[in-house]
């Protein structure tokens, strides 16, 4: 049965061929429906993904990723929907297996396994990925992470997209952890930030996101929580973690208290997007 794949894009002539490049590359004719939804986008987003026959292109001058979902939405024709963000990297066969999961069952939201390319990384943000790739919630349907994928069932769980920026947080909050899964069939690969600065900006973003978040939805607090203290304890058993728990928990905390001096100093998340993972 056909599906469905939603790419919002904001300025993401950067990635978005090899986004669309990886994505097609093996799709077979009327498999999948694939938009692009380009929300205010100065740069060359449109002409790119115009350039892949079989893709549709909707160009929106109002910008926003809630509103580009949405708008996705009312033009997508298939379930299950794949909601993927320009700069993830996945290829025909894994698009394939998480829709072939979602319309078998029992879940009603999917993420694949998430590899990052750490090539060209330094060796603090190495260290952090090392750990986050070993976070109990990765194993148990993320949900999020630039990928997610819901059946028909799923969707109907909430009606719009909001205005947020952790869109994510927003969709797992809708699950119980049952309801959610890991196609292990499946393998999205990302680029992280390259540098410390960079990977504090985007945990800024994120974090502000799930505050933003919380505040609109307390009850969506499951779907900010990624792991506990001793999930992270247990991860110790491995030697090869005993350099790399203190350095992502020393950034985690970082991160904790740049985010309330942040909010305190009245600034906002939105402009810390990271921008060295699009340079590969």
């Amino acid at each position: 049965m056909p599906f469905t794949i939603i790419i919002p894009a904001h300025n993401e002539e950067a990635v978005i061929t090899r986004c669309l490049t990886r994505l097609t590359d093996g799709l077979g004719a009327g498999e999948c429906q694939t938009l692009v939804v380009a929300n205010a986008c100065s740069d060359r987003t449109v002409e790119r993904a115009r350039a892949f026959p079989g893709v549709e292109v909707i160009d929106t001058p109002e910008g926003g990723k809630g509103h580009a979902l949405n708008l996705g939405d009312a033009a997508a024709r298939h379930f299950p929907r794949l909601y993927l963000d320009a700069d993830i990297l996945l290829d025909a066969a894994a698009a394939r297996a998480i829709a072939a999961q979602l319309q078998a069952g029992p879940h009603l939201a999917l993420s694949p396994r998430f590899e990052p390319e750490l090539q060209g990384r330094s060796a603090l943000v190495r260290h952090y990925y090392r750990i986050w790739t070993q976070l109990p919630y990765l194993r148990e349907g993320a949900i999020g992470n630039g990928l997610y994928a819901l059946s028909a069932a799923g969707r109907a769980r909430f009606e719009r997209f909001p205005r947020l920026i952790a869109d994510d947080a927003f969709v797992r909050s809708h699950f119980a952890p049952h309801e959610r899964g890991l196609c292990a069939a499946a393998t999205a690969r990302f680029y992280p930030p390259k540098r410390l600065i960079d990977l504090l900006r985007m945990g800024l973003r994120i974090r502000f996101g799930n505050r933003q978040l919380l505040h609109d939805r307390p009850e969506a607090r499951r779907g900010t929580r990624s792991h506990t203290g001793g999930q992270l304890l247990m991860l110790l058993r491995d030697p090869g973690n005993w350099v790399s728990l203190p350095i992502y928990l020393a950034i985690t905390l970082t991160l904790e208290v740049g985010a309330r001096l942040w909010r305190r100093l009245g600034l906002r998340g939105r402009w810390l997007r990271d921008q060295s993972g699009r340079s590969d």
